[in-house]
């Protein structure tokens, strides 16, 4: 099973087949005291039914507050793209009823952000802006995965922790981690295999970053 962001409480259960309203603030990057996204696209895709995409409602009022009209309870693909940002690619559902994302889980992969973690975290990697194909993987349970198990495209992993202490990654090579990382993978279906029992395959194109993030590892 595997995530994109959490829903805010939900009231009046609707039949599966209503459409509800599913909505929140977005980011223009992975820093949630920094700006909000307001210059791009959100785009869903679901497995059945016509691309759907976000719309900016209160944009006058409430820039970066984005929402969009869903099949209720539906699994999805979200691609967000604008000027300053990497094309990026994210999974997750729509809630049952009318709903919102938490504050802060939703973002924008903002270029010059995205630039300075990769080359952090894989200075041997190519360029997403050359047309690489990265993925960045956050386990919503961390201290349930072992990183000597975690597979992408069938390859291992590079595992990290963050010690904030001295703003630096420190890898790890087996037991649990926070920050997972794939890099210079091949476009089209991109399986993340938690090695617990979870699985997701998402959708590549060249230049596109891969949000595995909140994912959880094991099937309940």
């Amino acid at each position: 099973m595997w995530w994109i962001f959490d829903c805010s409480p939900q009231r009046g259960l609707q039949p599966a087949e209503a459409e509800v309203s599913y909505a929140g603030y977005v980011y223009a990057s992975p820093d949630t005291e920094g700006e909000l996204f307001t210059s791009g696209t959100l785009d869903f895709s679901l497995k059945n039914g016509e691309p759907v995409e976000g719309e900016q409602p209160y944009a006058e009022d409430y820039p970066g507050y984005w929402a969009a009209l869903l099949p209720a309870s539906q699994s999805f693909e979200l691609r967000i793209s604008g000027e300053d940002v990497y094309p990026s690619r994210w999974a997750g559902r729509s809630p049952t009823s009318d709903g919102s994302w938490f504050a802060g889980t939703l973002f924008a992969a903002d270029k010059v952000w995205m630039d300075d973690l990769f080359a952090q975290v894989a200075p041997d990697a190519g360029a997403l802006s050359e047309g690489a194909i990265h993925l960045w993987g956050l386990p919503y349970d961390p201290e349930a995965w072992d990183c000597a198990l975690v597979r992408v495209q069938g390859q291992p992993v590079r595992c990290f922790d963050y010690d904030a202490e001295n703003a630096s990654f420190v890898q790890v090579e087996s037991g649990s981690f926070e920050w997972f990382f794939a890099v210079d993978l091949e476009p089209g279906a991109v399986e993340v295999d938690s090695g617990i029992g979870g699985k997701h395959i998402y959708t590549a194109e060249a230049g596109d970053l891969v949000m595995a993030l909140w994912f959880q590892g094991e099937v309940p």
